[in-house]
C-alpha cells in the first residue's frame, strides 16, 4: 500500500484535492510527510480485523504513515527480523514480550498499543448442541483435541479446562496435543475428537460443513484480557514517537469503527486481505466476533491484563514464577493513552 506523494504547489492545489479525496480524504501535508513503517503480522487472521481496517479506510494515511504489511507465519518468523531492524512494528501475543524481557539480548522491545481485548478461540463439540445446553462436565472422559503443548491457544484452553475442575491428563480419554496447527482442521473434520478449539472462520466452516457445533467462548471463560499487541524496539520508539503515536491513533479510529460499523461493511472491507476466503464465512466469523467483543476499544494494553497472563503462563508450565515481569519494564502506555484521549 504505497503511493507517490504529489508536490503540494498552489498550481496543483485542485489535483491535490481530487486526489485526496480518493484516498478517503487524506490531508495533501500528511502524504507529502509520510513515513514508511515496514509491518509484519504474526499470522493473517479475521481475528486482526481492525488492523486492515485501518489500512482500507485510510486512517494510518491520514496520520502520515506508509504500510508495508507481509506476514510472518508464526512467532519464530517475526521476533528476528523485529530485534534485527527488519521490520519496525510487530503485531503478536504479549506473552512474546514476556520472553524477549526475560532473554538474554540487550535491545528490548515494548508493547505500545494492543489490538484484541479477548482470547479468540471457540469450543466446538462434535455432537450438535445449543450453547446454553453445554456444560462443561460433559467434557470429562472424552477426546479433546487441542493444540500443540506450550502454545499459547494450548495454555489458554488448558486453563479453563482447569477452572472447571477438568484434570487434562486424568480426566479426559484423550487430550490431544500432537496435531500440527496446519493439520488441525482436517484432523477435526476426519473425526478426530468429542471437542476441540478453534479460530474463526475455521469455527464457521466445520458448523457449515455439519461437522460440529460452537458451544463455548474461550474468551469469555478467561475473561477480558489483552490477546494481541503491537511491539516495537526501544531503540524504534525511541527515534519515531511521531509514527508510534500516529499508529496508536489509527488503531484506534479503526477500534471505534469496528465496534459499531455492520458486520457486512466490515467482511466487504476486509476483502482485500482475504481473497481466498469465502465471504459468507468470512461474515459470520466477524458477526460472531463482533458479538463476542474480541476486538478492544481501547489501545492501552492493562496491568490486569499482564497479570492474567502471566497467570496463565506459569500454570501452563511456559514460565517459572521467578520470571514473572513488571507492568512498567514491558509496556509503554505514553502512545496509547494520548490516543484514547484524542478519540475522545
Amino acid at each position: 500500500m504505497s503511493f507517490n506523494p504529489i508536490g503540494n504547489k498552489a498550481g496543483k492545489s485542485a489535483r491535490l484535492a481530487v486526489f485526496a479525496a480518493a484516498l478517503g480524504g487524506v490531508a495533501p501535508a500528511a502524504l507529502a510527510q509520510a513515513t514508511t513503517v515496514n509491518y509484519m503480522e504474526v499470522i493473517r487472521s479475521i481475528f486482526y480485523l481492525p488492523s486492515y481496517i485501518a489500512i482500507e479506510k485510510g486512517y494510518f494515511k491520514e496520520q502520515g504513515i506508509d504500510v508495508k504489511m507481509d506476514t510472518g507465519w508464526g512467532t519464530a518468523k517475526v521476533i528476528p527480523p523485529l530485534m534485527g531492524g527488519q521490520r519496525d512494528i510487530v503485531l503478536l501475543g504479549p506473552e512474546s514480550q514476556v520472553y524477549i524481557e526475560n532473554s538474554p539480548s540487550p535491545d528490548k522491545t515494548k508493547i505500545f498499543c494492543q489490538l484484541t481485548a479477548k482470547d479468540g478461540l471457540l469450543v466446538l463439540s462434535r455432537k450438535k448442541m445449543a450453547t446454553n445446553e453445554f456444560k462443561w462436565a460433559m467434557v470429562k472422559g472424552k477426546d479433546y483435541l487441542d493444540w500443540t503443548n506450550g502454545t499459547t491457544p494450548q495454555i489458554d484452553s488448558q486453563w479453563v479446562l482447569k477452572k472447571h475442575g477438568i484434570d487434562p491428563q486424568k480426566d479426559l480419554a484423550n487430550y490431544i496435543t500432537n496435531v500440527a496447527s496446519g493439520n488441525r482442521d482436517s484432523a477435526w473434520i476426519a473425526g478426530k475428537g468429542d471437542f476441540g478449539t478453534f479460530f474463526e472462520p475455521t469455527a464457521s466452516l466445520i458448523e457449515r460443513e455439519n461437522k460440529g457445533q460452537v458451544v463455548a467462548s474461550i474468551g469469555n471463560e478467561i475473561g477480558p484480557m489483552g490477546f494481541t499487541v503491537f511491539m516495537a524496539t526501544d531503540k524504534y520508539i525511541a527515534k519515531n514517537p511521531k509514527v508510534v503515536q500516529g499508529w496508536c491513533n489509527a488503531i484506534q479510529k479503526a477500534q471505534n469503527f469496528v465496534a459499531s460499523a455492520a458486520p457486512s461493511d466490515l467482511a466487504k472491507l476486509a476483502l482485500p486481505h482475504f481473497m481466498q476466503l469465502d465471504y459468507g464465512l468470512m461474515l459470520s466469523a466477524i458477526k460472531r466476533y463482533q458479538g463476542l467483543g474480541v476486538w478492544a476499544t481501547d489501545v492501552t494494553y492493562s496491568a490486569p491484563s499482564l497479570t492474567k497472563l502471566q497467570d496463565i503462563m506459569v500454570a501452563g508450565g511456559v514460565l517459572k514464577a521467578e520470571q514473572r515481569v513488571t507492568y512498567e519494564k514491558v509496556v509503554n502506555r505514553v502512545f496509547s493513552e494520548n490516543a484514547r484521549k484524542q478519540a475522545k
